[in-house]
């Protein structure tokens, strides 16, 4: 059960709370959504305390993991469109099927 909480009160267990039910309303993130968002974070960061060789770091990382997601979506894009191809046409050959 959840107390209210009363002024003065230095208890910061709500915020726990709080964050342990974002999470929950939110769902499940993919582990690289998780990793950009560290990487953006570390980002801005950098940026306040003026590293220049951290700030570049973190944009070629997120770069990176922009890159791998573009590459994964488009990849199992060919995939689905491979398998619709072979659904719809019998005479495809298992010898011309490309699987990875």
């Amino acid at each position: 059960m959840k107390r209210e909480r009363e002024w003065g009160d230095d208890d910061d267990d709500d915020d726990d709370d709080d964050e342990e039910e974002e999470i929950l309303i939110m769902g499940y993130v993919p582990r690289s959504s998780r990793l950009l968002e560290l990487k953006i974070q570390e980002l801005v960061l950098s940026v306040a305390l003026g590293s220049y060789a951290l700030v570049i770091e973190s944009w070629l990382m997120i770069i990176g993991e922009c890159l791998r997601y573009d590459a994964r979506r488009q990849y199992q894009q060919l995939v689905l469109l491979r398998d619709r191809y072979q659904l719809g046409n019998p005479s495809f050959k298992r010898s011309q099927r490309v699987d990875r």
